[in-house]
């Protein structure tokens, strides 16, 4: 997932011209309803790169707004009534993480470790770029609230607009889930 050097600045009326996204190339990979893979394709996404201080940085990627059917449709096997009925969702462009955040990163924004990471075994505490772990929701939004407020990729109204926050669960599952949402995906 190397990212190459094109630099691209938006200029929608949708971003302002202070954001500065980089095209990257990634891999997308199709398995079938075993998880055995039976397609691959190259393809491209924006990025930009928020500095939180002298020492880490976070890449955040440009997840394109767009409508998807959610939900099972009636006698698929092994799904369930809370899957029904199937209805489309319209979801709002937004900026995820292209990984998990690390320590290193967490203590940026928020001046030290969570506090639960007390508790974690010490594998998890051995390095600055190990994720962190045993934070809470309520944690996870105050991080994301402080990280908005202090970017400088984002202008004020982007930050309102599109914001940075804690995806929701079915945003998450269309980026990572690596199977179809309608058969076994939690949402």
């Amino acid at each position: 997932m190397g990212a190459s050097s094109k630099k691209v600045r938006t200029a929608s009326a949708k971003q302002s011209s202070r954001t500065s996204l980089r095209s990257f190339a990634f891999s997308v990979v199709t398995l079938d309803t075993e998880g055995i893979e039976v397609a691959r394709r190259r393809a491209r996404a924006q990025q930009f790169t928020e500095r939180l201080g002298k020492r880490a940085s976070l890449q955040m990627v440009q997840i394109p707004g767009g409508i998807f059917l959610m939900g099972a449709p009636e006698g698929e096997p092994g799904s369930t009534s809370s899957e029904r009925p199937q209805h489309r969702v319209t979801v709002g462009g937004f900026f995820l993480a292209k990984h998990a955040v690390t320590i290193e990163q967490w203590r940026a924004v928020m001046g030290s470790r969570p506090e639960a990471m007390s508790l974690a075994d010490a594998v998890f505490k051995k390095s600055g770029r190990q994720p962190v772990v045993r934070v809470s929701f309520d944690e996870a939004e105050t991080f994301c609230a402080r990280l908005a407020q202090d970017s400088t990729q984002l202008s004020p109204t982007e930050r309102v607009r599109v914001g940075v926050r804690v995806p929701r669960r079915y945003e998450h599952c269309i980026c990572i889930r690596p199977y179809n949402l309608t058969r076994g995906g939690e949402l």
